[in-house]
């Protein structure tokens, strides 16, 4: 089998991109960590596995199959190099073979219900998520990838991009673009708060947007800050910052636009459902508030109360449970 080694630009990396092949030797299995160790020269490195940073060492390689490999040289070199090592003959999606598919996927049923109920505009081929999935499954992780289909601004190639986007790759640049084109339906409270979320800069972002005057951008960050609290351990989240953010909730929930005012509730629910030591907190702040009503379209979205919702939690025995991902 043939293999190439893609060298490929990181972000902030100065130097250029560069493609090419590594002769036509026929490399086993086996031998693929001894071929990354030849390219490698022995020097130092770190591993990027299952989209995390990894310090490693050449045993950790030996074990890792031809579906891998990111390495990167350490730092002390003086230059980084994300490399790529995948057989020449395993296809790679590019975005037009991936929009051809969503076509063929869509359905002007469920193009119609986005449309008319969840604020969805053109273009959109009205794609299940549970077909969509088919294709993650394909692609896996691709950065590239992900940013090139949300370019395009058709709806189902931008929900696509959240579900196989690099979360660990994407950049304060990447996450501000995306934020800005979420015009409505699931992509600030869903595909852009997750991959926010899950990057190196979801606090960072979230409390960016929480600013911000555009309905859907706010929106996002609400939902960003709310799916923080269900993936990290409570020793990494800024709890008196939390409590605060509880408090200004209660002040301006109901002066808050619509789409706004429901990730603000969620926002609440999944602090006192995620946060044992703010599960009160959020109660209290629930029930100062009251029930909301806002106008999410002609759909089946209501606002539930947050107090009864936590309350439900506490009775399963679920309160502090995390989640691996809020990516769905």
């Amino acid at each position: 089998m043939r293999f190439v080694l893609r060298k490929e630009k990181i972000p902030n990396a100065s130097y250029p991109v560069a493609d090419f092949c590594v002769s036509t030797l026929r490399i086993p299995r086996f031998f693929q960590s001894f071929f990354a160790f030849y390219v490698c020269l022995s020097r130092p490195f770190l591993l990027h596995w299952k989209g995390k940073w990894k310090r490693s060492d050449w045993a950790t390689l030996y074990r890792i199959r031809h579906r891998l490999v990111g390495l990167v040289e350490n730092p002390m070199t003086g230059s980084i190099e994300f490399l790529y090592l995948y057989p020449q003959n395993e296809k790679r999606m590019t975005t037009n073979e991936i929009l051809k598919e969503l076509e063929s996927m869509g359905s002007e049923r469920t193009k119609k219900m986005l449309m008319k109920n969840h604020g969805v505009r053109e273009p959109c081929f009205g794609v299940k998520i549970g077909d969509m999935k088919k294709i993650v499954k394909q692609v896996k992780k691709d950065y590239r990838l992900a940013l090139e289909l949300y370019a395009t601004g058709n709806y189902d190639a931008m929900y696509l991009a959240g579900l196989i986007a690099d979360d660990d790759r994407m950049t304060k640049r990447d996450l501000q673009r995306w934020v800005e084109n979420a015009y409505g339906g699931s992509l600030p409270g869903c595909t852009v708060a997750a991959v926010a979320a899950q990057s190196r800069y979801g606090w960072e972002m979230g409390t960016k947007w929480i600013e911000s005057k555009k309905d859907f951008v706010a929106h996002a960050g609400w939902s960003t800050l709310s799916d923080l609290t269900a993936l990290k351990e409570d020793a990494a989240l800024d709890l008196p910052q939390l409590k605060m953010l509880l408090e200004r909730v209660k002040k301006n929930l109901h002066k808050a636009p619509d789409t706004v005012r429901y990730a603000m509730n969620n926002f609440v629910i999944c602090v006192g459902c995620y946060i044992k030591s703010l599960t009160e907190t959020a109660l209290k702040t629930g029930e100062a508030i009251g029930p909301i009503t806002a106008d999410l379209g002609d759909n089946q979205c209501r606002i539930p109360f947050s107090p009864d919702y936590i309350r439900k939690v506490q009775k399963r025995g679920s309160i502090g449970k995390k989640r691996k991902t809020v990516k769905c």
